[in-house]
This record gives structure tokens, C-alpha cells and sequence, in this order.
């Protein structure tokens, strides 16, 4: 008996899957907090990446592409809303959604 196996071809793999997950980037001055957070969503399945230095951020997201970013508001040398206003003036980083992380600080450093 003869059989007829069609070519089957297979999908094109999505790149968010081979990488583990949609990419997220993550920017906090606090190490500990990063590696928590990281373990936490990495297990979730996503693709983390972790960024202590704000001043980094954008190159680093602009190499990355990441999917969404989470973004420390109280860093130094450079803050979280001057991070997020750098990434809404980048061509590449512009649509990509900013969820913002802060503890609390006084109403005065809400000032830009």
C-alpha cells in the first residue's frame, strides 16, 4: 500500500515566542526589587529585561524593543518622568506602553 504524505509547511514562528514572551523592560534604581520582579514574570513567561541605570534606558529599550516598560519614577541621575518623556519624543519607543512604579514621595517632587 502506497501513501500520499502532503508537504506539509510549517507556520512562521512568532518572534515574541521564541524569545519566551512578549518583552518587557524594566528600570528601577533597586536591585533587589529588579531581581524579584524579574523572577516573578520570567516564570509568568515573559521575556525580561532588567535596567538599573536610568540614564541607559533608551538606548537599551531601543535594542531591546520591548512590548511594554515598566519605569521606576524616583531614580537619579535621571528620573522616571524624564526617562518617559525621552521615550515619547523617540520615533521607535513612542507607542510603546510606559506602566509607572514609584513609592511615595512628597507632592513638591511631582514638579517637573
Amino acid at each position: 500500500m502506497l501513501s500520499y504524505r502532503q508537504n506539509q509547511v510549517e507556520p512562521l514562528k512568532d518572534p515574541v515566542q521564541i524569545l519566551g514572551g512578549p518583552r518587557i523592560l524594566a528600570v528601577d534604581d533597586n536591585p533587589e526589587f529588579l531581581e524579584e520582579l524579574q523572577d516573578m514574570l520570567s516564570e509568568s513567561g515573559y521575556h525580561m529585561e532588567t535596567l538599573s541605570d536610568s540614564e541607559q534606558a533608551l538606548a537599551v529599550a531601543h535594542a531591546m524593543k520591548p512590548e511594554l516598560i515598566l519605569l521606576d519614577l524616583k531614580m537619579n541621575p535621571k528620573s522616571g518622568f524624564q526617562v518617559a518623556d525621552e521615550m515619547r519624543h523617540s520615533f521607535k519607543m513612542k507607542d510603546v506602553p510606559i506602566i509607572a512604579m514609584t513609592g511615595f514621595f512628597p507632592e513638591k517632587e511631582h514638579i517637573l
